[in-house]
């Protein structure tokens, strides 16, 4: 079996730089909503390493495309040794302000997607393999004008404190990451929450990459079970 590391929104902002980290050492699945960027993104990520890169465009709360992804990376005999759930869309607002279209957009990417994600790779996972889900520092504390971002982030979190439990008896390692706010496109929807100049001062994602990687990538004695990360501003 070959071994290969997934990481999902990986088209742009952290999960291109943790494509980059990750790409050097290990062949990588990339999943993102848009091809275009995607492809694009593949083209320039052929040039730095020599081992392979598959991708796969789509929506990860959609349980066919998920189910697809995975069934194709069994086909060619893929092993994963690590995930990487990195996908999420934010949508800021005060709670009365709330609608099913803002709680859909944000419960799917963040919640839902991971949920299937992970559920989808557990039986292709290696013996030894990791799953390393990048959350917010929102999933450990509420924010106001977050109440549906802290939602999903708090149920991603309680989703993999379950599978901790479930998966106790096995050698699997699940990662919990809690960065603060990093200076990505993910703000641009966003400006009358965090204006540019404000985003520019939180955490460089290539620097931020370089700190998951370093952590997440295995030791000979030992794992980083769960981190927070906060930006200096």
């Amino acid at each position: 079996m070959k071994e290969i590391c997934i990481i999902t929104g990986a088209s742009k902002g952290l999960g291109k730089e943790l494509a980059y980290q990750f790409s050097q050492k290990s062949n990588i699945c990339l999943i993102a909503r848009n091809e275009k960027d995607l492809e694009k993104f593949k083209s320039n990520l052929c040039k730095t390493t020599k081992n392979q890169i598959l991708t796969f465009a789509g929506d990860i709360s959609n349980e066919t495309f998920v189910k697809s992804v995975f069934a194709e990376l069994q086909q060619k005999k893929y092993s994963i040794k690590y995930l990487i759930n990195n996908a999420g869309v934010g949508r800021f607002c005060k709670a009365i302000e709330n609608t099913r279209k803002i709680i859909d957009d944000v419960l799917s990417a963040s919640f839902i997607g991971t949920i299937l994600v992970t559920s989808n790779a557990l039986p292709l996972m290696s013996t030894d393999g990791t799953i390393a889900t990048v959350m917010s520092t929102a999933a450990i504390q509420g924010n106001a004008c977050e109440t549906a971002y802290c939602a999903a982030k708090w149920g991603e979190r309680g989703f993999m404190e379950a599978l901790k439990k479930e998966l106790a008896d096995t050698k699997l390692k699940l990662i919990n990451i809690f960065p603060g706010g990093i200076d990505t496109t993910f703000w641009a929807e966003n400006r009358h929450y965090v204006s540019k100049e404000k985003s520019n001062g939180f955490m460089n994602p290539k620097e931020l990459a370089k700190v998951i990687y370093e952590n997440v990538s295995d030791k000979n004695s030992l794992f980083v079970r769960d981190f927070v990360i906060e930006r200096l501003k």
